[in-house]
């Protein structure tokens, strides 16, 4: 039992690769028993053999207790690797529409419609920046006056603000008589009557008691009321188009009656004539862009036609064969690719001898023709 002991004893200390004669030796005579019930119970002396108590562990050999792990809570870790790995293989959210397709809004003086949600385009070009509204839908309002224009009101003189959409008095004149518009000033002496003048959009005459002026007609706009060749005349043209009038010129340009209804105006330059829409006054998206190709279900290759208004078929026509796969983005028909080969079947073992037997056999009849001749020679 004491050799068990003093051999354990020596493996704990390291000296495994010892004799057990060797490590006794080492440690000397060890006295087994109870602990001491003090430390006097262990003495040395130069001269005396050293007995040392041991209290042995039952515990065995590479068994012995590990300190305890601490235990780290990773499932709410916010940082975790698995969600970092996540996080960077994730596709980055598509950004959010910079508008709403189909919305208008005022820029300036300047009407924009949101085209797909993704920007703005020019929509046309409003007198003033009061006179664009956005909503319900975006148009111009109508210019209550045109810029530079003046009239009498009562005798007061006035003239159109910059907004166009109201009137700043420059004078009072002394009676509405003394106050003439085209002369930009307040006479000294009242009208003549009968005499006819333009003011604003209103055709008027002198009364008879030359204190002021009669109505005789109301103009389409102030820039149709013409005054006659003869002093004193005056008279109402035709307007050339009516307010908020759409229309295409040839260039594909989108216009608009201007607010004098003298005219169009250009406010939108489309694609193609084709996606010029005067009936909904705007310009239709293109549909597709030049030398864009397409291919319908039967594989037929298409191309984007002159309007950009869709595809038509080319001429002569392209169709894809069977073999073939339509590739829109490079407009050409791409041969499909031919599967590989199947390998060769395994050849069976009666084939193999059969290829040997011939082999054999003429292997045989060289031996023989070589027998056959040696033994003419030795004749």
């Amino acid at each position: 039992m004491l050799a068990g002991i003093v051999s354990r004893f020596c493996r704990l200390l390291g000296f495994s690769a010892l004799p057990l004669a060797a490590c006794a030796d080492l440690l000397g005579d060890v006295a087994v028993g109870q602990a001491p019930d003090s430390p006097s119970a262990v003495e040395s002396s130069p001269d005396s053999v050293v007995t040392v108590p041991l209290q042995v562990d039952p515990t065995p050999i590479g068994s012995e207790t590990l300190p305890a792990i601490p235990v780290l809570d990773v499932g709410s870790a916010s940082g975790s690797q698995g969600e970092e790995e996540e996080q960077e293989q994730a596709e980055p959210p598509a950004p959010p529409p910079l508008c709403e397709a189909g919305s208008f809004r005022c820029s300036g003086a300047d009407v924009e419609f949101c085209l797909n949600g993704s920007s703005w385009i020019f929509w046309q070009t409003c007198g003033s920046p009061r006179l664009c509204q956005s909503e319900p839908a975006g148009r111009c309002i109508p210019a209550l006056c045109a810029a530079g224009q003046q009239r009498c009101l009562d005798g007061s003189l006035q003239r159109c603000d910059e907004e166009l959409s109201g009137w700043t008095e420059l004078e009072q004149c002394v009676t509405a008589a003394h106050c003439d518009p085209r002369q930009s000033e307040c006479l000294g002496a009242p009208c003549e009557p009968g005499q006819q003048r333009c003011n604003g959009e209103q055709l008027e005459a002198c009364s008879d008691d030359q204190l002021g002026w009669v109505a005789l007609e109301q103009c389409a706009s102030a820039a149709l009321c013409q005054s006659g060749a003869e002093p004193g005349t005056a008279a109402c043209l035709p307007p050339s188009c009516s307010e908020g009038e759409f229309r295409c010129a040839g260039s594909g340009a989108l216009q608009v009656c201007n607010p004098e209804l003298t005219g169009f105006n250009n406010v939108a330059q489309c694609a193609t004539a084709a996606l010029c829409d005067a009936e909904q006054g705007r310009c239709e998206a293109p549909a597709c862009n030049p030398g864009q190709h397409a291919c319908t279900p039967a594989g037929e290759l298409l191309l984007c036609n002159d309007a950009r208004s869709g595809f038509r078929a080319q001429q002569p026509a392209i169709i894809c064969s069977e073999t073939e796969t339509c590739d829109a983005v490079r407009g050409v028909c791409e041969p499909i690719p031919l599967p590989p080969p199947p390998p060769p079947p395994p050849m069976d073992e009666d084939d193999d001898e059969d290829e040997e037997r011939p082999r054999g056999r003429d292997r045989d009849r060289e031996d023989d023709d070589d027998r056959r001749g040696r033994n003419r020679g030795d004749d």
